[in-house]
């Protein structure tokens, strides 16, 4: 999973919305801090490019010990 930045003000408190229809999924990226709004179909030509203008940096998500611990009383 990654993390969006915006393009325009670099900011990182960038919102993400997805839309379903049928084989195609709309993606709405919103900056909190400028508010830049910008949305794309999946299957628009410039869809990997304009999602490359938005990445920021990926997420690892942090593994959690103790959620995998199991009580044997």
């Amino acid at each position: 999973m990654d993390e969006y930045r915006c393009p325009r003000c670099r900011s990182f408190s960038v919102g993400r919305t997805d839309q379903r229809f049928a084989d195609v999924t709309v993606v709405e990226l919103t900056c909190a801090s400028c508010k830049l709004y910008e949305e794309r179909r999946s299957d628009a030509r410039d869809y990997g490019e304009w999602r490359e203008r938005w990445r920021g940096r990926p997420q690892i998500p942090i593994y959690d010990y103790y959620d995998d611990l199991v009580d044997v009383d």
